[in-house]
């Protein structure tokens, strides 16, 4: 069995080994981002579709509420098991090797498709009250079809449990690609199911394609476990002991993520009061934030969380703490620029994504005035994911739970005191501040842990808010005057708009950067120049 891994100690002296290959980072960080922004792509394909179709009314309000607790139980899943998971399939095919590690793998998956099964049969049959409470301000009609929905969404969550844990496998192997380009053809499925079954069924077309997607998304990892040499065996031993240290250390994740997650649920359940299209604004406006999420944040952490296991095994503190400066640093340097650059060219952005059909320009204001207000904390939320990322590594996931249980008593009066003074707005900021205090917060823990780091943080963190700053004044002008100057009436303009925007946008940054002499630039350059990115590996098949 694997142990449990201690609280690092220092080290004097650490060899080549302890430390990690920063270039090795940066490439599967890259190709997670990259396969994971076909995933979103195909996701905002969805949200497009389903905007075009159906618009902001009672019929969207009514499907998302319904699809609100499955989401969050498989959002829940997504985030909890892969940080357990990893170092447990990692120690287990050291320590024990291959075959002992996909009978582990057998047991968890077989452990986790009847556990959720039992959680979907009940939400099924307790679906009319999990309707009342999520959204006690719709009406009766919206309810009833929020109910027929939610029961037919609950059979996602079995399969997405089932996904999760060989997402896990793969990721324990340093295979990346395949776990982050799976969800691509999954929601394609969804997407389809809507334009071949939308006008027979209508709003339950959504539904059907989310659980025609899951159940692709479930072969096709399969598929890649087999082809990869996977082993599945019919075990199921809940005494096992690595079994039962899953479990430990799942359940204060579960309980951490759950209340991290349900500040959507109250989000919606506060918006259920206002008119209709409120619930269905404040979703679109987080499916943007969603996917910068996936596509930054998460690959980053992602592509960390092996390489800092190794390092916390070894109870290297120096160089866990190096290392998770640099995933500090790198998430700062990407997310900060990119939250400014979405503030200055949200309208521009949500009407390009879903201005068509019965999703008009007010639609297009409200949704993104909202997208401007959840920005300012994609930055700190990406802080607290590395910070938590480290925790992981160390086998700890009751801190990670004390700071989302610090989160939460933070947002839920947030919440209820700025949706009282600004209606709909005051739900994403509150959820931006309360980013900025829990972030603070994981990082005194985290430094309390392992050690103040070693350089200035602040001061990297003060340029690179400077820099994204002055490229955002610059854009800002460019983007009103294309406005007010040029006609913008189709898809294709706003791409040139929008891609002219980010192109100068990025050299005004890299330039700012530059001139306040920010030294993480000209190491990137270098690895620009000695082909990094041209020479991605193969990480479908690569060990490291």
């Amino acid at each position: 069995m694997p142990g449990t891994i201690s609280r690092p100690g220092e080290q004097m002296g650490p060899s080549r080994e302890d430390g990690i290959r920063r270039d090795l980072v940066l490439k599967d960080s890259a190709v997670i981002s990259t396969f994971n922004a076909l995933g979103v792509a195909s996701a905002l394909l969805v949200d497009v579709v389903v905007a075009a179709k159906y618009g902001l009314g009672a019929e969207t309000d009514a499907f998302f509420i319904a699809l609100t607790i499955p989401q969050l139980l498989v959002s829940i899943l997504g985030s909890t098991m892969n940080p357990v998971m990893v170092p447990l399939f990692s120690a287990t095919r050291v320590q024990m090797g291959d075959e002992e590690n996909w009978k582990l793998f057998s047991k968890l998956i077989n452990l986790s498709a009847i556990l959720l099964g039992v959680v979907a049969l009940v939400g099924v049959l307790c679906s009319p009250l999990l309707m009342f409470v999520s959204a006690p301000g719709l009406e009766d009609a919206s309810r009833q079809v929020a109910i027929s929905l939610n029961r037919m969404l609950f059979v996602i969550v079995i399969m997405a449990g089932v996904a999760e844990m060989m997402k896990a496998m793969l990721n324990s192997q340093h295979r990346f690609a395949v776990p982050a380009a799976a969800s691509f053809v999954q929601y394609v499925v969804v997407a389809f199911a809507i334009l071949l079954l939308g006008n027979g069924l209508g709003i339950q077309a959504v539904a059907v394609g989310y659980v025609l997607g899951y159940a692709l998304l479930v072969l096709v990892l399969a598929a890649t476990l087999l082809v990869l040499g996977g082993r599945y065996y019919p075990l199921l031993d809940i005494r096992d002991p690595t079994v039962r240290q899953a479990g430990r250390l799942l359940a204060p994740l579960f309980i951490g993520d759950g209340l991290n997650q349900s500040s959507i649920w109250v989000e919606r359940l506060l918006a259920s009061f206002l008119p209709p299209g409120s619930v269905s604004a404040l979703v679109y406006a987080r499916r943007v934030l969603r996917v910068l999420t996936v596509a930054l944040v998460n690959s980053v952490s992602r592509a960390l969380l092996p390489r800092l296991s190794v390092l916390a095994s070894k109870a290297n503190l120096k160089e866990l703490r190096r290392a998770t400066l640099f995933g500090v640093k790198l998430t700062l340097g990407i997310c900060v620029p990119v939250a400014v650059g979405v503030m200055v060219t949200s309208t521009p952005l949500i009407s390009l994504l879903f201005q068509r059909g019965a999703f008009d320009e007010r639609a297009v204001s409200i949704a993104a005035s909202i997208l401007v207000l959840y920005m300012p904390g994609l930055a700190f939320m990406a802080l607290q994911r590395v910070a938590v990322t480290s925790f992981f590594a160390s086998q700890d996931t009751k801190t990670p739970l004390y700071i989302r249980i610090g989160s939460l008593a933070l947002l839920l009066p947030l919440q209820l005191i700025l949706f009282g003074l600004m209606g709909v707005y005051g739900l994403p900021l509150a959820l931006s501040l309360s980013r900025v205090a829990t972030a603070i917060g994981a990082h005194i823990l985290l430094q309390r842990r392992i050690g103040a780091f070693e350089e200035d943080l602040w001061r990297y963190a003060l340029k690179v808010g400077a820099a994204a700053i002055i490229m955002g004044l610059a854009v800002l002008p460019m983007i009103s005057w294309m406005d007010t100057q040029l006609p913008f009436s189709t898809p294709l303009n706003r791409i040139l708009q929008l891609g002219s925007a980010g192109l100068v946008g990025l050299a005004i940054y890299v330039a700012s950067l530059l001139l306040l002499r920010v030294s993480e630039v000209d190491q990137a350059i270098r690895l620009l120049r000695s082909g990094l990115i041209a020479r991605l590996p193969n990480t479908l098949g690569s060990h490291r």
